[in-house]
């Protein structure tokens, strides 16, 4: 069956969900706003056109990753299957909803600098709830100069928002919750 495989390029519009599902498998989400800029040659701007916005599902240790690293405002590159929805309001009204089930996930270091962290598998979770990440777990895989104003951090450690240049997309509102089944 054929599948339809995008990447993304955007930003975290809000804080990633982390759930532990019923089976144990661990399930991280979050909403990605990515915004097509084109050159006004007439006005000498860049100039922003419209902003698409996309839940990202990520399943067992990517998931894992996500909730651990990524924090509202960072940008991101996501790639992963293209799926889309529709659902009803309570208004009545039909709506999509866009989904990529990621395969992987990365910072955009065109857009600041970052570290990778290696951490171990091995995690005691309750189901239901996600734990923060333990900083005696990890370890650096590489260092060097960075300056401050410019790294990307895990949420623990995140600056507000407005601290990373660069338009962070408005909050859209979300769809409506639906059951999810594990993958």
């Amino acid at each position: 069956m054929n599948e339809t495989w995008v990447t993304l390029v955007g930003n975290v519009v809000a804080e990633p969900r982390a759930t532990v599902l019923a089976d144990g498998t661990f399930l991280a989400s979050f909403r990605l706003a990515s915004t097509r800029r084109r050159f006004d040659r007439g006005a000498q701007a860049w100039r922003d056109q419209d902003t698409v916005y996309v839940t990202v599902l990520c399943w067992r240790q990517l998931g894992e990753n996500v909730a651990d690293s990524l924090f509202r405002g960072a940008p991101v590159l996501v790639t992963g299957r293209l799926a889309t929805k529709t659902y009803d309001t309570r208004a009545g009204e039909r709506r999509l909803a866009v989904e990529v089930e990621a395969a992987a996930v990365g910072l955009d270091l065109n857009r600041g600098k970052g570290s990778l962290f290696r951490g171990t598998r091995a995690r005691a979770v309750t189901p239901g709830a996600a734990t923060p990440a333990d900083p005696e777990r990890t370890r650096p895989v590489s260092s060097g100069p960075v300056a401050p104003d410019q790294t990307l951090v895990p949420a623990a450690a995140a600056p507000a928002a407005d601290a990373f240049e660069g338009r962070v997309g408005e909050d859209e509102p979300e769809p409506e919750p639906e059951t999810v089944d594990a993958a």
